[in-house]
């Protein structure tokens, strides 16, 4: 509902593909800034999250990856 990105994390978890999903917060030690436009792929139980822009629309340069498989 604004331009300012959001800073929290959530994970969906599908049982299926005919059901929407449980939404979960995330609360890890360490965890990517609140930004948008960030790119973003996901390999297996992994996903990579590379930039952005922060709120300042300052141009970030940081890579983050998530292990769905161990909670990482």
């Amino acid at each position: 509902s604004g331009t300012a990105p959001i800073d929290s994390q959530w994970q969906l978890s599908l049982s299926d593909e005919r059901t929407s999903g449980v939404w979960t917060e995330l609360m890890p030690a360490s965890r990517p800034s609140a930004r948008f436009s960030a790119a973003s792929a996901v390999v297996g139980d992994r996903m990579l999250m590379f930039g952005g822009q922060d709120s300042s629309q300052a141009f970030l340069n940081d890579l983050w990856l998530y292990d769905h498989a161990n909670e990482t």
